[in-house]
């Protein structure tokens, strides 16, 4: 995908074992300006493009505690459950929370079930959505 009017694009790659989903965003600047703000990340050669890698310390895993803002979209993503064709574009962090907790309980049929009845317009459009619903299908082919 390329974002800041082309100067950028950015590869999604995706690493998932089990109930551990990793999203990595690799940024590839095309404008050489913006190549050289990277220049002091470490630089690898990627079939004969340079990529750029600054990783963020990646804290342990501790259970998971729902905010209560969590809860009332957890609320908010069971009633869609009932009715997943009636969700839209203000329902997407409803649907974000509660596919991340389908994704940590291991319900791969349930979320690509779901994907299938929602408009597809909305799942493309939300990162998030549009990863759980991928990772679910590669998941769901691999057993």
């Amino acid at each position: 995908m390329e974002v800041a009017q082309g100067r950028l694009r950015i590869l999604r790659l995706l690493k998932f074992a089990g109930e551990d989903l990793l999203p990595l965003d690799l940024l590839v600047p095309i404008d050489p300006d913006l190549a050289r703000l990277l220049e002091d990340r470490a630089s690898r050669d990627l079939g004969g493009r340079s990529v750029h890698v600054s990783l963020r310390v990646l804290k342990r895993r501790l259970p998971h505690i729902p905010t209560e803002q969590e809860e009332r979209l957890l609320a908010r993503f069971e009633e869609l459950t009932a009715c997943p064709s009636a969700a839209t574009a203000v329902d997407v962090e409803a649907l974000v929370v509660g596919w991340r907790t389908w994704w940590r309980e291991k319900r791969i049929a349930d979320i690509t079930a779901m994907a299938d009845l929602i408009s597809r317009e909305i799942v493309a459009r939300d990162r998030w959505l549009a990863t759980y619903a991928l990772a679910a299908r590669i998941a769901a082919q691999a057993r």
